[in-house]
């Protein structure tokens, strides 16, 4: 039962292309752009593998530069944004409003109830 996903794991790993992405996250540049020569040929929607290629640098530099910067819990309460503390303020009140109605609770044992009470269908 389990040799077929083991067959096509070993075929997809030595078959398959590496991602133009984790390329260029090494520093493999003429390799990344080899493989996204042959993902987008020529006329293929994509105007210049090199602009497709600099927008994946251009993407991994965001990403580096905000995992240098504020991240979690103080990048929400200490941006300076008032929109992001109101959106936070309104999400908790949310789920602690559903939380003190007890809805949960009720919609849990409701069949418990209507059972031990006689009900048994809706007429």
């Amino acid at each position: 039962g389990c040799v077929l996903p083991i067959l096509l794991a070993v075929l997809a790993a030595t078959t398959m292309e590496e991602s133009p992405r984790w390329l260029v996250q090494k520093g493999r540049y003429s390799e990344a752009r080899g493989v996204l020569a042959k993902l987008y040929p020529k006329g293929d929607g994509v105007d210049s593998i090199d602009d497709l290629l600099r927008e994946i640098k251009e993407d991994i530099e965001e990403e580096v530069d905000a995992e240098r910067g504020q991240s979690g819990w103080s990048a929400i309460l200490c941006s300076g944004r008032p929109a992001m503390k109101r959106m936070l303020l309104v999400g908790v009140s949310i789920g602690v409003c559903v939380q003190l109605s007890g809805i949960d609770a009720i919609q849990y044992y409701l069949s418990f109830i209507m059972e031990a009470s006689g009900i048994t269908g809706r007429q």
